[in-house]
């Protein structure tokens, strides 16, 4: 304890060296000098002493600063001397409680930083005595999820039982049991029904405060509003569940491999394709051993990973007994968020059946045209005969009636002749497997000889078509020498759209009859064979591409030939 006496000058007397310590120096340098220079209060302590019963001051608080400035913290009672009804002297005893008042100011600050915390978490916070079920503590948080403020549930203990669902009561019954007995579950969740009728799914974490004989004392936890994960969880559960019914079902495979190039994922339905038990024989292994070719893989996969996916890509794979049959594949890649490949993944579609019956019409096809070159060969050898007789037949002296016969009959002769070559220049129509070809290139053989000046914008475009593309643009060139009146120059342009690519043919002819826009491209209309457009517009359509005249009449003929997207891709020239 700390000592000292005080004059009833406030002038200090005698004081022990434990009091001089606190104050940073010795006792002898406090003895003879009044007690303001060590407590600047002592004028209002000598005040209430003086006002005191008896001149006693018992245990009252004070905060002194030392010699070296830092606050002291002491508990201080003094006792007045007094003869003859006059105060002599003071005897003062001090006890030093700044370590005390400094843990009570950190404990203060610390539970005030706890609650400002608690206070605005979006979590409940709580604590709650035991067995009772009384709350000593709820966060504001609790009204935002169960719309009851935290005074209700301090006045009213049977609110948190009210708002649990039906469905889990007896769930929290029997933790709450458990949980009286000393045994409860670092977490758990369950579900209630809050003011307003809505449902919420919640997340309890718990801590069981017990006493010094074990016994249950209070719960202390934190209570999270998991409804939207929940939403969330349920709906990924769903959409997964039918995602896998479809995998089961679908005729078509699934394959999903990682970037280490294993199988790490495959549907039925590729099971059966490839000739293994169950999906379990197939994952695991390395995607190559079921391609053919490994090197088509890595081609196909190098795409991929350039585009990102790749559409309608026709592979030949190998089942488990070695048998090879063909697939198309449409896959995509799988990227972390770094954008980093984690997968490939696609459906797989058996194209077998098909490849093979385009085999057989291919050969089908190639025999037809054997027999029509056969065919056409006999036929133009007997129209030479013809046109020869008709010519020996004209030069001889007839009636005129015959003469005019035969002048029909050697034109009809001519007209057969020209179609006969017209379906030699078509004979392959649809026999060739569709390609990719630069527009740019087409445009430049198909402009042959034609006398008129041409002119184009179509660099680094690519179309896929018929490998009779070239006979289309020749067409539409020959047509504007021939019939578009006095064309001098020819325009091929290319303008992208969202939907694909717009190639434009125009002329600065005489232009297209608005009546027969819609009838050039019918069978047998116009001039020479009538069938030049309408074979355009066939060849143009096995893949999907499609043609129209869409010209001012009098201004020339202009013809756009409307690329898909799915037929058009960027080329080098």
């Amino acid at each position: 304890e700390l000592v000292k006496l005080i004059s009833a000058h406030a002038i200090i007397g005698e004081v022990n060296a434990a009091l001089a310590a606190m104050y940073g120096v010795k006792p002898e340098d406090m003895i003879g000098r009044p007690v303001r220079d060590f407590a600047p209060d002592c004028g209002t302590q000598m005040a209430d002493l003086l006002d005191s019963p008896q001149y006693r001051v018992i245990e009252r608080e004070e905060q002194e600063i030392s010699q070296s400035g830092e606050p002291v913290y002491i508990v201080e009672s003094y006792i007045g001397i007094v003869e003859a009804g006059i105060l002599l002297r003071v005897w003062g005893v001090q006890r030093n409680i700044t370590d005390k008042k400094k843990m009570e100011i950190a404990l203060k600050e610390s539970e005030e930083k706890f609650r400002r915390i608690a206070d605005n978490a979006q979590d409940i916070i709580y604590r709650m005595t035991l067995p009772e079920g009384r709350y000593e503590y709820i966060s504001p948080a609790a009204e935002a999820i169960t719309g009851y403020r935290p005074e209700e549930f301090y006045a009213d203990l049977r609110i948190f039982g009210s708002i649990i669902h039906p469905d889990w009561r007896t769930y929290v019954k029997k933790n709450w049991e458990n949980l009286v007995k000393g045994v409860v579950p670092p977490t758990y969740e369950y579900q209630i029904v809050d003011r307003t009728g809505r449902m919420h799914w919640l997340n309890q974490r718990n801590v069981l405060i017990k006493n010094d004989e074990e016994r249950p004392i209070a719960l202390e936890g934190i209570v999270t509003d998991i409804t939207e994960n929940r939403l969330a969880q349920e709906a990924l559960r769903e959409s997964e569940e039918r995602y896998r019914t479809i995998l089961e079902n679908t005729e078509d495979g699934f394959l999903r491999v990682d970037a280490s190039g294993t199988i790490v994922m495959a549907s039925p339905s590729i099971t059966r394709m490839l000739g293994y038990a169950s999906a379990d024989d197939l994952i695991g292994i390395r995607a190559v051993q079921i391609y053919r070719d490994p090197d088509t893989r890595n081609t196909m996969i190098a795409q991929m990973v350039k585009d990102g996916h790749v559409k309608d890509y026709e592979v030949e794979f190998v089942r488990k007994d070695g048998t090879a049959f063909w697939v198309m594949v449409n896959g995509h890649v799988v990227t972390d968020r770094q954008g980093r490949l984690v997968a490939t993944e696609g459906i797989v579609h058996d194209i077998t059946e098909q490849r093979t019956m385009e085999h057989a019409l291919r050969e089908a096809n190639r025999k037809l045209s054997l027999l029509n070159s056969i065919t056409r060969h006999d036929v133009a050898n007997q129209l030479v005969a013809l046109h020869g007789f008709t010519q020996i037949a004209s030069m001889m002296k007839t009636d005129p009636v015959i003469a005019d016969y035969l002048a029909r009959i050697a034109r009809v002769t001519d007209t057969i002749g020209r179609e006969i070559e017209f379906t030699r220049t078509y004979q392959e129509l649809g026999n060739l497997v569709p390609a990719w070809f630069r527009v740019r290139d087409i445009v430049d053989k198909a402009t042959g000889n034609i006398p008129v000046r041409f002119s184009g914008t179509c660099r680094g475009i690519e179309v896929f078509a018929d490998p009779m593309l070239e006979r289309v643009f020749f067409n539409l060139f020959d047509n504007a020498a021939r019939h578009g009146g006095r064309v001098t120059s020819i325009t091929v342009r290319c303008e992208r759209e969202p939907d694909g690519v717009i190639v434009i043919v125009e002329d600065d002819g005489i232009g297209v009859p608005a009546t027969e826009k819609e009838k050039i491209f019918e069978r047998g209309y116009g001039k020479h064979t009538g069938l030049g457009l309408f074979l355009a517009k066939e060849i143009l359509a096995i893949t999907k591409i499609r043609i129209r005249e869409t010209g001012i009449p009098g201004e020339g003929a202009r013809f756009e030939i409307l690329v898909p997207k799915s037929s058009v891709r960027s080329g080098s020239g």
